[in-house]
């Protein structure tokens, strides 16, 4: 069975390097994360056979999380309730992503193993 994951790596706020996960539906962000490097809409290349990195700012993750995921607060609508921990990881992730600072440069990898 093959597996995809998708996640950013940056400093925190405290200057610590962080890693945030994407929550599931990391099939699709894979996919879309991988494409948009090929199709050259995200600076990025494939670093091996499975993984693919890209580095962009904060504005323009913004705008790939709504690109895969919806507008802020849609993929969280669709999930209380009944998914509550994957709402919970949404907002968690939107934090996350919301406190970088504009100009710093973010690291986006997509894996398949």
């Amino acid at each position: 069975m093959t597996y995809y994951d998708a996640w950013i790596k940056a400093p925190d706020a405290s200057g610590e390097e962080a890693i945030a996960w994407f929550p599931p539906a990391r099939r699709e962000a894979f996919f879309h994360i991988r494409d948009a490097i090929r199709a050259g809409r995200l600076r990025g290349e494939q670093v091996d056979q499975l993984t693919w990195r890209a580095t962009l700012n904060r504005a323009e993750l913004e705008v790939l999380m709504d690109e895969i995921y919806g507008p802020a607060g849609a993929y969280e609508a669709r999930h209380d309730g009944g998914m509550q921990h994957l709402a919970d990881k949404m907002r968690t992730l939107r934090a996350f992503i919301a406190a970088l600072p504009a100009d710093q440069e973010i690291v986006l990898m997509a894996d398949e193993f």
